[in-house]
């Protein structure tokens, strides 16, 4: 049987300021779709590795990997 994934909290803002508020948006947008990083890291073609990292806000991600995560999840990063 599937582990159950638990949604995270929601993130108060939508501006990102961090690494760590990337990884806080991107956990909670998997976690919402019922998503484990497995799971989610399979249909972005990347590492689990890699997924885990982005969400406890490593900053050492690659931009094009982000990006890619943001496209793969509906995802817009607006600059203003």
């Amino acid at each position: 049987m599937a582990k159950k994934v638990v949604v995270s909290e929601k993130p108060v803002s939508k501006i990102i300021e961090s690494a760590a508020d990337v990884g806080r948006i991107i956990k909670y947008v998997r976690t919402s779709n019922g998503l484990s990083i497995a799971e989610a890291a399979k249909l972005c073609n990347i590492s689990h590795i890699t997924f885990a990292d982005l969400e406890k806000g490593k900053g050492d991600v690659k931009f094009s990997t982000v990006w890619h995560i943001c496209h793969m999840f509906g995802l817009k990063i607006t600059f203003i």
